[in-house]
């Protein structure tokens, strides 16, 4: 058998023309074969629709469709408007002719691929013998012993493609065309000259879907031709005024007449113009619009006879398309950017951003992206407010003149509330010799790890020396606080009432420099009370300092030239967050990270063990519907001392969970880790006032 050759392309050979004049003939002796219903145009769909049958193609019933290329996620089809859709393991085939030996076919099938639905593979294989009058629909895979086209015809497998795949991606929505030669062979056991052969296309029995937009079959020849097309076929976004160029094969002394046109006649623009013995032609200038796709094919006359050329397309560009976000989508603000593909041929591009039907310049950009920080710029705010916008991209030439005024797309900005990124909230420190193997202090600061708060303890003295405190983190490599969805540098203190009252202060370092901020807020170091103070990433950038490469952060206390005294501060929830991040999230945020949860309740009670007051356990006055002692310390069952409703420990690896000491008994669950209770459903159904 021949090597099968496989061409990651997309063409339309020209023998396409003249199928349709052909189809009333008997096919047993055609060549070129005269293939029925070869771009699956029939039946005619509508919009988005399909049909459950390929029609004049014998196919596998079950996941073999015909469907409309406007569906949503389908790619669109060059040679018309409906594609063959295959399924797990299925298949499609019909006659094409009759057997001969040692024929040479070339094929050519144009595939798909679905948005969300990998192609995986697709196969194209020759068969040859069998009973013609046996070809049926049938309802059975590929790779099944009752297959039709084998057990049921009786044909012979006698070539194949083997797996087709031009896609780079899976699960994109894509359209290929592939060119691969198939080869009779010689008469074998089951076949001879004049039975039949057939073409059949089949996928792996593997979940996904293949489609297939046209299908070729002649005979290889040796008549004078063209290949190797410039612009590439089926190549997107061409300069319209791009030189067209060809390679002749198999001529003596050629002569070259070239078709353009918007249809696959290719003679609405340019018909039979001859470039002599010139393999190249320049398209005059305004001959091509921007974005059109346009079919061209190449005559080639050697030695005073013509031979028509193959049946070429491309598609100009000019216009940015693809945008991401897509037309209609929301905005995903941890990418930091708008982005849209472009055309090599174009210069710059001018972006204009706003609210609907208000679009503001935005600026020009030489790549295919702007950053939404511009583009909050554009509307006068540090950081994209939430809400409905429309944004606008025009490509300009090299003389910034516009060469198409580009879609208004919609854009939808989310909320900015959970949106935040922790430089420390001091959560991952065992010990006080930790946190200061991390943060190193200097002048009369002492610093180490509040157990209660979750927070690190600074203690300061600026009575003598240099009349300031601080504790600094060093970052290496560097740090990046420039990421544009992130508008300011947020930290939690919490002063005493005994403290002196001192000048808090922040410095950000970068490899060359540093900037200061001064706290200048109601909240003081003598008030106990948590803090949210908000730095202007802003304001540390206008001082010179490189955003993007921050070194070290600095906490300190004192002004550093008048003495001050001595106090307590606790720090916390060091962060890189959005102005009004918490909007909308309600009271029950205490401790200011934007989420309502078990941290808060821990916000709350953090201080009631460092007060005078004593919580006593009181019997319930009810019996209770389950009561666990904890006293087993062994096993992994607590057991119910007032009914049957055992609990479950799920110890999730933990190898050491029961503690001897406990209230009032000797024993006590140790919950650490992903150690978790479970209590039988049936405990809550029976519960009406109070765990």
């Amino acid at each position: 058998m021949r090597e099968s050759k496989l061409i990651n392309c997309s063409v339309a050979v020209v023998v396409i023309l003249i199928c349709v004049a052909f189809s009333s003939v008997t096919k047993a002796d055609l060549w070129p074969v005269p293939i029925d219903n070869p771009r699956f145009d029939d039946p005619v769909l509508t919009a988005g629709a399909q049909s459950n049958d390929i029609y004049e193609w014998y196919d596998a019933l079950a996941y073999t469709y015909t469907s409309d290329e406007g569906a949503v996620g389908y790619p669109e089809n060059p040679y018309g408007d409906n594609w063959a859709e295959l399924g797990n393991g299925r298949w499609l085939y019909q006659q094409v002719g009759t057997f001969e030996e040692n024929m040479d076919l070339d094929v050519t099938v144009m595939v798909g691929q679905r948005d969300g639905n990998d192609f995986i593979t697709l196969a194209v294989e020759l068969f040859a013998g069998g009973n013609a009058s046996l070809a049926a629909n049938f309802d059975a895979k590929r790779d099944a012993a009752t297959f039709g086209l084998i057990a049921t015809v009786g044909a012979t497998l006698i070539d194949s493609s083997g797996p087709l795949d031009p896609f780079s991606a899976q699960s994109i929505a894509e359209a290929h065309e592939v060119n691969l030669s198939l080869s009779t062979g010689s008469a074998g056991a089951g076949y001879s000259v004049g039975d039949p052969l057939w073409i059949l296309l089949s996928r792996p029995s593997i979940k996904g879907r293949s489609l297939v937009g046209n299908v070729v079959v002649t005979h290889a020849s040796d008549d004078p031709s063209v290949t190797t097309p410039t612009p590439s076929i089926n190549a997107p976004g061409v300069d319209p005024a791009a030189e067209m160029s060809w390679v002749p094969v198999k001529t003596t002394s050629p002569t070259f007449d070239i078709n353009i046109g918007t249809t696959i006649a290719c003679d609405e623009i340019l018909s039979a113009h001859s470039t002599g013995t010139t393999a190249a032609y320049t398209p005059a200038p305004g001959m091509l619009d921007y974005m059109t796709t346009y079919y061209w094919r190449v005559d080639v006359t050697d030695d005073g006879t013509e031979y028509q050329g193959p049946v070429w397309l491309f598609t100009t560009g000019g216009k940015a398309t693809d945008p991401v976000p897509a037309d209609g989508a929301q905005m995903d603000r941890t990418t930091e950017q708008v982005s849209w593909t472009g055309s090599d041929f174009v210069s710059s591009y001018d972006v204009y951003f706003g609210p609907d039907g208000n679009l503001t310049y935005v600026g020009n950009y030489l790549q295919t992206n702007a950053p939404f920080a511009d583009m909050a710029a554009s509307v006068s705010s540090g950081v994209l407010p939430a809400g409905q916008y429309q944004w606008q991209v025009n490509t300009l030439d090299a003389s910034s003149s516009i060469i198409v005024a580009g879609d208004i797309w919609n854009m939808t900005i989310p909320r900015i509330e959970t949106v935040y990124e922790y430089i420390d909230d001091f959560a991952g420190y065992d010990d006080s010799a930790e946190l200061t193997a991390s943060w190193l202090v200097d002048g009369g600061a002492a610093a180490g790890l509040d157990d209660i708060n979750g927070s690190m303890q600074c203690n300061y003295d600026n009575s003598s020396g240099t009349f300031k405190s601080q504790a600094s983190l060093s970052f290496n490599p560097p740090s990046n606080f420039s990421v544009s969805v992130y508008s300011v540098l947020s930290i939690s203190f919490f002063g005493q009432g005994t403290n002196s009252d001192e000048e808090i202060f922040l410095t950000v370092e970068d490899s060359t420099g540093s900037a200061t901020v001064v706290y200048n807020g109601p909240n003081t170091t003598a008030t106990d009370m948590w803090w949210d103070w908000q730095i202007s990433l802003a304001d540390i950038a206008s001082q010179g300092v490189d955003l993007a490469g921050v070194t070290k952060l600095t906490i300190g206390f004192g002004n550093g030239n008048t003495a001050g005294g001595t106090g307590i501060v606790f720090i916390d929830d060091i962060m890189l967050a959005s102005v009004g991040q918490c909007e909308g999230v309600g009271p029950g945020d205490l401790n200011n990270d934007c989420l309502v949860d078990i941290y808060d309740v821990i916000q709350l009670a953090s201080q009631w063990l460092t007060a005078d007051y004593t919580v006593t356990a009181v019997t319930p006055t009810v019996t209770p519907v389950v009561s666990y002692q904890f006293e087993e310390r062994t096993g992994t069952v607590v057991y119910d001392t007032v009914n049957t409703n055992n609990a479950d420990i799920e110890i999730n690896g933990i190898t050491e969970f029961w503690a001897t000491e406990g209230h009032n008994s000797d024993g006590s669950l140790k919950i650490t880790g992903n150690l978790r209770l479970l209590i039988p459903d049936t405990v809550f159904a029976a519960v009406a006032d109070e765990v």
